[in-house]
């Protein structure tokens, strides 16, 4: 198994991990960004897109975005989701991809990665704390604003 950081050039990357975690979630007929969407987003320094698999075929992904801090002269990665299909669950391809978002942050001189989960999720929680997460109790909220 290959763990990729997706660059301008690997759209059809993107496109392919958005597809497998959609259809692997029983979305009979995924839909994806327009590629100007993925390709705007993958130019962004601030965001990060990991793709794990071998060739032609997607295991897993991660997408990450760096939150400069206001009060602070400092950064922190927010791992934003994380994704296995089926088949390669259980196999350490998230573990993978949570390493290579930790390597990523080191060379980027970011000590903090920050990660959400519902609490009913533990397979998310086994591997955030599999992967040296700590756990912090705190309120999330979301306003809706449709």
């Amino acid at each position: 198994m290959k763990i990729k950081k997706l660059t301008f050039e690997d759209v059809n990357l993107a496109e392919d991990l958005l597809f497998a975690l959609q259809n692997d979630e029983g979305i009979e007929n995924p839909e994806l960004p327009n590629v100007a969407h993925l390709e705007k987003m993958i130019k962004r320094d601030d965001f990060h897109v990991f793709v794990a698999g071998v060739k032609g075929s997607v295991y897993g992904g991660l997408t990450a975005y760096e939150m400069t801090m206001f009060d602070q002269e400092t950064t922190e990665m927010f791992l934003y989701e994380i994704g296995v299909v089926e088949p390669h669950r259980q196999k350490g391809v998230a573990t993978a991809l949570v390493e290579h978002l930790k390597e990523l942050c080191l060379e980027r001189g970011i000590k903090t990665i920050f990660v959400g989960t519902s609490m009913d999720n533990e397979a998310a929680k086994q591997l955030y704390t599999s992967t040296g997460g700590g756990v912090e109790i705190i309120p999330w909220f979301t306003y809706d604003l449709k």
